[in-house]
């Protein structure tokens, strides 16, 4: 695997990032925004946003070196802030977990949203490597 392949992985993995963050916010609208609580509708809309900004950098600028880096951290904090915020029972006022009412669609929905992350994630983790002038080597 050469430095390209890497970039190409990174660049492939942030529109299916994006792909996946936006099936899971049609869910969302789908069920009634009524039915989120706010503050997960709030982090929900900022980790939305955030992950765009990072999308669009990625996919700009995709062979500065701090492309890998934001990939990662993106990546896996939306995965894990996604997986958090709807799979364990109700924890606090970030939690909406899903309940006997959930559908296959609101399932699947999260589903994608996790595995697009965390393919987000993993290939920053790939490109990375490839980044040999990067000060964190």
């Amino acid at each position: 695997m050469d430095r390209p392949v890497g970039q190409k992985a990174l660049r492939l993995t942030a529109y299916l990032y994006v792909a996946g963050f936006a099936v899971h916010g049609l869910d969302h609208l789908v069920r009634g925004l009524d039915k989120t609580p706010l503050l997960v509708t709030v982090v929900g809309m900022a980790g939305f946003f955030g992950g765009l900004a990072a999308v669009a950098f990625v996919v700009a600028r995709h062979s500065h070196r701090l492309t890998a880096p934001l990939a990662i951290v993106v990546g896996f904090v939306t995965a894990v802030g996604v997986a958090a915020v709807h799979l364990p029972g109700h924890w606090g006022a970030f939690s909406q977990p899903f309940r006997s009412d959930a559908t296959a669609l609101d399932w699947a929905s999260v589903a994608t949203s996790v595995v697009t992350a965390l393919a987000f994630g993993c290939a920053g983790l790939i490109a990375l490597r490839w980044y040999k002038d990067a000060p964190w080597r």
